[in-house]
């Protein structure tokens, strides 16, 4: 499977894209100290002001700058490692914890399970964007808890939301493999739970893991976006003030993307770079997931698939011709 998805190259395109963004985004935080150029108010030689921020985007500024004067290419950057990083460690804790309930539950009698079902039922219907919200909104707005209080938080309700309906998923996946003929065999012949799972139900669930993984990770990316226009920051809020002194509400205190969106969306009329480029990144992002997962399905697909090849299934030195049979006599 590894050698066809280097050959495949929407996996390729998608995985460096999102390399080179990530790897980007740290050698910015390591260094260059996760510094962002900021341009304020420009004077002529006579003292006069001619210009100020926001700029738009110039050979100076490739992205532009937000009201503050700050560079949105850095900006972006600077908030990839966030995005990225934050989106794969919530699918990667989403995925384990989802394989361990969805196990337990396989394992339940059929009574709990149905009372669990019954439970998590309106889990499936509820948004995930609005249960989210009324958690965290005011969380997001207190002075009391740190960032990395409000982060963990935030992390923490991001992955619990999504565990309902991923230990169904994998409930259900250990119920269909458990029908498998050599499952019933193992099961027979004194096989445990620990052991059928290890050696016969992981093999089958490592190649759909991969998948899934993926996909967790766009659904991640998607939630971010959506609570980031509802105006919940991963890191909180913070305030700054204009350079005419007017206050800035609600700006992202990690430079997170969603956070981006989230401050520049009410500047869309008068700036509407501030807010398309990080849509645009936010896009990219999820199309090179979508890369990835396509790439991840056609290996599946070309692992199922047994092309018929006359040299792989007959084995021609077993073939009998007439040519080698020798005629003898009878003996008498």
């Amino acid at each position: 499977m590894k050698k066809k998805l280097v050959k495949n190259y929407l996996f390729i395109v998608g995985f460096l894209f999102m390399a080179t963004l990530f790897v980007f985004s740290i050698y910015h935080y390591l260094i260059m100290n996760n510094e962002i150029p900021q341009t304020g108010i420009i004077y002529n030689e006579k003292g006069q002001a001619i210009g100020s921020p926001p700029y738009a985007p110039s050979k100076q500024s490739w992205f532009g700058t937000d009201r503050l004067g700050n560079d949105l290419f850095y900006k972006i950057i600077s908030g990839a490692k966030y995005t990225i990083g934050i989106a794969v460690g919530i699918s990667v804790i989403r995925i384990m914890l989802g394989m361990a309930m969805g196990y337990l539950f396989y394992t339940l009698t059929p009574f709990i399970k149905r009372l669990i079902n019954s439970s998590t039922e309106p889990f499936r219907y509820i948004p995930a964007t609005l249960f989210c919200y009324f958690i965290l909104f005011p969380i997001n707005i207190s002075n009391a808890l740190s960032v990395s209080q409000k982060t963990t938080i935030q992390m923490i309700v991001l992955i619990l939301v999504a565990l309902p309906t991923l230990s169904h998923v994998f409930k259900d996946e250990y119920t269909q493999i458990s029908k498998k003929e050599f499952v019933s065999a193992a099961r027979i012949f004194g096989g445990n739970h620990f052991h059928i799972f290890k050696k016969h139900m992981l093999p089958i669930l490592k190649p759909r893991l991969a998948i899934q993984f993926v996909q967790q990770i766009i659904q991640t990316l998607l939630l971010l976006a959506h609570l980031g226009l509802l105006k919940i920051f991963i890191g909180g809020s913070d305030f700054a003030e204009l350079f005419n002194g007017e206050p800035e509400y609600a700006l992202s205190t990690t430079n997170e993307w969603s956070g981006l969106i989230g401050t520049y969306f009410y500047q869309l009329a008068l700036s509407p770079w501030l807010l398309v480029i990080p849509v645009l990144f936010f896009a990219l992002t999820i199309l090179s997931m979508n890369l990835i997962l396509e790439g991840l399905n056609q290996s599946q697909d070309n692992r199922l698939e047994r092309p018929i090849d006359n040299k792989s299934n007959i084995d021609k030195r077993k073939i009998l011709h007439k040519e080698a049979f020798k005629i003898i006599g009878r003996s008498n």
